[in-house]
């Protein structure tokens, strides 16, 4: 009897951890996993990122097994799909090497490559989302504080399930494999399969303007023209079918080669025409400022053929327009589209690259380049006035300290060296050359056979480019009409187009009539607008521009004296104030000494 009440107390408890060990498993299989997130961009978090997710578990199973024991090809999200794609047999076709179908097998990488290019079609994520059903999706949570909207460096998401899931966060698509409570790191923008290099040209690493105007902290200044180069180095693929390399620069951006073969493509925006009259539509509601020309498709066999290397570089050599002319045929209708751009000062150029590689859309920007600009008003050294009528020559001294003169030949702007590395001709920005310096600069400048391009009030110069623009007139101006403004602006004149590289001068080149020969020049660089403000404009010449531009880009007061006239002394402020003191001092103290030597005689009397 006490063996049967031992054998059968045995078997219940038995019983009772078979249950314990099956529901401890059955709890710990729906236990819901806590996955963090962090977004970064360049190491830093990046506010508000949405992350979306999908467990791809069983389309992973098909894809590499060529069996559909869920019936995905039965389901209404597939027929959506093989409507828009093309097939061979009853197989769909994403390219020549990526198929899916029942009976074709890929290995892990290339069905995750599928998976990758199916999400990147409406219709493919349609199905995606259906194959994982409810239990595949996660929602995020914690990427912002809703009180304060500032991001708190990580979000959290709940799954029902573990397996392999698709996370996305912008173009960036990466594959985890989730089997319990774990942290997540992805990297937006920075990637090691495409990297970019902006060569041969100078930076500025600080720069702004007075009144309360701020440039970009960091950008690339170069002059219209200049040839530059990107650097471009991309990861060799693992597969070559379904890759490309696209270009997509900035209208005044012209790619003049690369080290490979390319094809250049018109940018075909999505345009109808209405009516008999051909009169076009924008369908896509297109901004033009940011309307390309063409973009450009590299060769990529040729590109990996010319290395066996892992990664390999495309170089592509460049240069800003300085004014940008189009004329393009519309699609296959009779229309065309036109439009102009010129160089705008301190706006960002830059060209955006894309690499699809591995069913990965790796998207990056250049780095931006700009050109800088700079104001000049002309004045009266007598009285402190605005004049007009004189004209002026535009040099520079480059790194090397090789100096030129632009100048034209054959209609067209170009720069004329006249001096290479001459130590007794060196410039220092910001300064006024006079004396035997001017003189040797004016021998120099006079030997020139070219003609020199001119420059004179009221107009808005872009350098090497022959067409003049009028200044414009402010319209937020409440206090100056447009036609004062006119008047004013012909004492002005701008020139756009600089870089920060080079030392600048201003060089007269004819007096109006009345007034006298100047035998003096400003430098000037374009690197701190600030000290020019400060150094070469006085405030009671700032007061009279009539359009207040100066708020923007400070002027340079260029002198001009009447016959016979000389120009009144001004001293530096410092100066100024440092004489004033002393001259204060010595009253002072004369004041004192007079008042004991007399005043005290006096007293004692």
């Amino acid at each position: 009897m006490f063996n049967k009440r031992m054998i059968f107390l045995s078997l219940i408890g038995l019983v009772m951890m078979t249950l314990v060990t099956v529901c401890s498993v059955v709890a710990e299989e729906t236990q819901p996993i806590k996955v963090v997130v962090t977004v970064k961009n360049e190491d830093k978090p990046i506010e508000k990122q949405s992350v979306t997710m999908i467990n791809v578990e069983t389309m992973l199973a098909y894809l590499t097994t060529g069996n559909d024991p869920e019936k995905i090809e039965q389901t209404a999200e597939w027929r959506l799909l093989a409507e828009i794609l093309p097939k061979t047999g009853d197989a769909l076709k994403l390219s020549d090497e990526l198929q899916l179908g029942i009976g074709i097998a890929h290995d892990a990488k290339t069905a995750q490559m599928i998976i990758k290019k199916l999400y990147q079609l409406p219709e493919g994520k349609i199905l995606l989302n259906a194959v994982a059903g409810e239990r595949g999706k996660g929602v995020f949570r914690g990427f912002a504080d809703v009180a304060t909207t500032r991001w708190d460096g990580k979000g959290w998401a709940t799954l029902q399930e573990k397996g392999n899931y698709l996370f996305a966060a912008g173009d960036t698509l990466q594959f985890y494999n989730i089997t319990k409570d774990q942290s997540i790191t992805m990297q937006v923008g920075e990637t090691p399969d495409l990297q970019i290099e902006l060569l041969n040209v100078s930076q500025i690493t600080e720069q702004t303007t007075s009144y309360q105007n701020q440039y970009s902290e960091k950008n690339n200044s170069i002059e219209p023209n200049e040839s530059f180069q990107y650097k471009i180095t991309v990861a060799r693929p693992e597969k070559e079918d379904g890759n490309y390399l696209r270009l997509f620069p900035d209208s005044n951006i012209s790619i003049d080669r690369m080290n490979v073969a390319y094809q250049p493509i018109p940018f075909q925006p999505n345009l109808e025409v209405e009516g008999n009259i051909g009169t076009v539509r924008f369908i896509d509601n297109i901004n033009l400022t940011d309307f390309i020309p063409y973009y450009y498709e590299v060769d990529l066999n040729q590109l990996f053929v010319s290395s066996t290397n892992q990664t390999v570089d495309l170089v592509v050599t460049a240069h800003l327009i300085p004014r940008l002319d189009v004329t393009q045929a519309i699609g296959s209708t009779d229309s065309t589209l036109h439009f102009s751009r010129v160089l705008v000062p301190n706006m960002n150029y830059k060209m955006n690259v894309e690499y699809q590689r591995d069913g990965d859309n790796l998207r990056k920007d250049t780095d931006s380049l700009s050109v800088a600009e700079q104001n000049f008003a002309m004045y009266n050294g007598k009285n402190d006035t605005l004049m007009q009528g004189a004209e002026y020559a535009l040099g520079k001294q480059d790194v090397n300290g090789d100096i030129y003169l632009l100048t034209k030949v054959n209609e067209n702007q170009t720069w004329e060296k006249f001096s290479t590395n001459d130590k007794s001709l060196k410039l220092v920005a910001n300064q006024t050359v006079k004396s035997k310096k001017f003189q040797r600069f004016k021998q120099k400048i006079d030997g020139i056979k070219n003609e020199k391009v001119s420059f004179s009030g009221g107009n808005r110069y872009m350098l090497l480019d022959n067409q003049v623009d009028k200044l414009a007139i402010d319209d937020s101006n409440r206090y100056v009409t447009a036609t004062q403004q006119e008047k004013g602006n012909r004492s002005l004149f701008n020139i756009t187009g600089l870089e920060s590289s080079n030392v600048y001068f201003i060089y007269p080149l004819k007096s109006p009539k009345g007034y006298q020969a100047i035998d003096q020049f400003k430098t000037f660089d374009i690197v701190d607008n600030n000290k020019q403000a400060t150094r070469l404009t006085n405030v009671s010449l700032n007061a009279k521009i009539p359009n207040q531009s100066y708020l923007k880009a400070p002027y340079i007061a260029l002198l001009n004296l009447k016959t016979n006239e000389r120009s009144r002394l001004k001293l530096p402020n410092h100066l100024a104030v440092a004489l004033i003191a002393i001259s204060a001092i010595l009253l002072i103290t004369t004041f004192g000494w007079l008042l004991v030597r007399y005043g005290g005689a006096n007293y004692a009397e």
